[in-house]
């Protein structure tokens, strides 16, 4: 007769030590000692009122994740009322977190003479070298300083107006790659990535002038993972890996020009999003697709899976699952099924 089950955990695929838990006689349990960030590998045995134990079940694997990443900033421009002044004097932060935008240099104005390609307005940051402070360099430490950390992502809609012949920096605490964070692109319009010195560097479908582009980072200070996405190319790519680390620099994040005078952003930005923990792989989809739905699209991008797939339908076990449908061209779509994920374009 069935006695209980005992659950095995590894970091492994297929290896397993102790049991993480035995004498399980209900059907769920709830792993409250796992870390955010790691993947781990589980399988069942089941005992009898004997004691004699079974072979393990299928092995099925997991990485937890944050439930509620926090978004500590939220700039939005076409927000009633969020951004004073022209030259501008605040953005407000919708967050709740008050990292309100303020002047850093020059002049910022608002609204943009320039709008994106879905007809929508931003603040612009002229052709000359003009930034604001997102957040002081203390304020920065939140979610830049990582030696403890459980990651961030960032989040951008601009509109690129005339890419000039040194470096565009559009957000960040440091224009030297070797160091810091930031996001810009280049004089050809190659999109870059960079933190505590290891570089993204994006080379195809490359940013023109008149472009409205969507980007996001997410790093993951567990496993050092980093991601770079943007909309040009509708797709991410991560390159090794960066240790968890302080890389708040002691300097402000600033937006439209980091730490080099001649390395500015000239064009409009309408909406910038900062979590202090790193998003999972369907909220990091979820919201560059509402940035580009908004910025570029000017409509939902929904996804419309085949009529085919119904609540109660009936799979057939340790077969391949083929899924279809539609969406809007350049959307990522995320296809979750029990505990598995995948996240395709």
């Amino acid at each position: 007769d069935m006695g209980s089950y005992t659950l095995y955990r590894s970091t492994t695929a297929g290896s397993y030590g102790a049991a993480l838990v035995s004498g399980l006689v209900s059907g769920t349990y709830e792993d409250n000692t796992a870390i955010n960030g790691t993947t781990y590998y589980y399988v069942l045995t089941a005992l009898d009122t004997n004691g004699n134990e079974s072979a393990y079940s299928a092995e099925v694997s997991a990485s937890p994740a944050p439930l509620n990443p926090a978004l500590i900033q939220h700039l939005d421009a076409t927000a009633s009322n969020s951004v004073t002044g022209s030259p501008v004097t605040e953005w407000a932060d919708l967050s709740g977190s008050g990292y309100h935008a303020l002047p850093a240099v020059g002049s910022v104005m608002y609204p943009s003479t320039n709008l994106s390609v879905s007809g929508l307005t931003g603040v612009d940051f002229g052709t000359t070298a003009n930034s604001l402070d997102l957040f002081s360099a203390l304020e920065s430490d939140r979610w830049l300083d990582q030696t403890s950390g459980n990651g961030f992502a960032v989040l951008l809609a601009f509109r690129c107006n005339q890419i000039i012949g040194d470096w565009n920096d559009l957000i960040g605490n440091s224009s030297a790659a070797a160091s810091g964070f930031g996001l810009r692109y280049g004089s050809t319009g190659q999109l870059v990535g960079y933190l505590g010195g290891k570089t993204i560097t994006r080379s195809d479908n490359l940013i023109q002038n008149g472009d409205t582009v969507v980007i996001a980072f997410n790093y993951d200070a567990a496993s050092g993972a980093y991601e770079l996405w943007d909309s040009q190319n509708g797709d991410s790519i991560t390159v090794g890996s960066v240790t968890a680390a302080d890389f708040s620099l002691g300097t402000a994040v600033t937006l439209g020009q980091t730490t080099g005078s001649t390395r500015y952003f000239d064009g409009m930005v309408g909406e910038v999003k900062v979590f202090d923990n790193m998003l999972n792989v369907a909220d990091f989809a979820a919201e560059r697709d509402d940035l580009m739905s908004k910025w570029i699209y000017g409509g939902d991008l929904t996804v419309a899976v085949s009529p085919v797939f119904q609540d109660n339908m009936v799979l057939q076990r340790d077969m391949d699952v083929p899924i279809w449908g539609t969406s809007l061209p350049g959307s990522n779509v995320v296809v979750k099924l029990d505990s598995v994920i995948v996240d395709t374009v």
